[in-house]
């Protein structure tokens, strides 16, 4: 699940957003790295990844999108590694308004 995913404004810089894992993440499992946070196309500014509190502690990735070209539409990808050593991916799509 991703938070704050409204349509986006072109102008806006660092806007958080949120990918929680903590529905997919096994009881007492907490993300242990955060592999990367990606977009397609590349042409919008992207924020590190942070391990933050989602439904459950240590089981969501915050990060920040800016300067998204007016009417494009994103694929974002976050990848993480659980505490178990499993890989996974949240994929959301994101479109910038005109």
């Amino acid at each position: 699940m991703f938070t704050g995913l409204s349509p986006m404004n072109p102008l806006d810089e660092n806007v958080p957003f949120v990918a929680d894992f903590s529905n997919v993440l096994g009881l007492g499992e907490t993300i242990a790295s955060v592999e990367g946070v990606h977009l397609n196309p590349e042409s919008i500014d992207v924020g590190a990844g942070t391990v933050v509190n989602g439904a459950r502690t240590a089981c969501a990735v915050q990060f920040t999108l800016g300067n998204g070209a007016p009417g494009k539409h994103y694929i974002i990808s976050v990848s993480i590694v659980s505490t178990a050593g499993v890989h996974l991916t949240r994929e959301a799509s994101l479109r910038v308004s005109t």
